[in-house]
């Protein structure tokens, strides 16, 4: 039976102002694309983070696209900006486990992933997601409306955009669980005939309770602030448009 001041979808009534503002913050695209560009920012500088840990010097590269990300004109261009320096942020992660692990990582594959690092990184955004939208919701927003990710049927765009500044870190967090030794191991993995490499028994239970631990934690952070800066900006909004009232 639905609780009481929620509608149908579970929704709270009282956050139906704050709804409405992110419905018409996501059809105006000039007001999208500064919500977008949030997200795409705090990608950047989590990338930046893990550069200046682990290849000292290429920092700037993601400063740069941050630059280039104020400068874009809309979202697709921004998206270019951001595809462009993921790529360089992989190519990092893969000089890492090069240099201080047994397991290879070349480049990222999803659906399926095909070695053991995407497996992991896979399973971890997975997870992640579901707590972004978590936050979504208790936040009182529409999880399906995102600003850098588009309306797309059954997709929760705003946890996808949420997601985007705990995936380095999460990338960081695998990486330790695969370097560290008698932790995870390449025979706690099975590839299936599609090439899909998934975790065993065993590996499962040493993940969860690492993640349960301190991964969802490392996610949770730049979730959070990412959040915190969407629900600013649209309540400054929402106090300017003096349409739905300000409270």
């Amino acid at each position: 039976m639905p609780t009481a001041g929620a509608n149908a979808c579970g929704l709270p009534h009282r956050h139906v102002a704050l709804r409405h503002e992110q419905h018409l913050t996501y059809a105006d695209p000039l007001r999208r694309l500064v919500m977008a560009r949030r997200v795409v920012w705090a990608k950047l500088e989590s990338m930046a983070e893990f550069a200046r840990s682990h290849a000292p010097g290429a920092e700037s590269e993601f400063y740069q696209a941050m630059q280039s990300a104020a400068e874009a004109g809309d979202v697709s261009t921004l998206m270019g900006v951001e595809g462009a320096a993921t790529v360089k942020h992989f190519a990092t992660l893969g000089s890492l486990y090069a240099r201080t692990s047994g397991f290879v990582f070349d480049r990222r594959t999803r659906q399926p992933p095909l070695d053991e690092p995407n497996a992991l990184m896979s399973l971890a955004y997975t997870l992640a997601q579901s707590h972004a939208t978590q936050l979504a919701l208790r936040a009182g927003l529409d999880v399906q409306i995102g600003f850098l990710h588009a309306i797309q049927r059954d997709r929760e765009s705003l946890a996808l955009d949420l997601l985007e500044p705990a995936r380095a870190e999460l990338d960081a967090w695998v990486h330790g669980l695969l370097a560290r030794p008698a932790r995870i191991e390449p025979a706690m993995f099975t590839q299936g005939q599609d090439g899909s490499v998934t975790l065993t028994k065993e590996g499962r239970g040493l993940f969860y309770p690492a993640w349960y631990r301190d991964g969802y934690r490392i996610a949770l952070q730049p979730m959070r602030q990412l959040l915190a800066g969407m629900l600013d900006g649209l309540r400054r909004a929402r106090c300017s448009d003096d349409v739905v009232g300000c409270d």
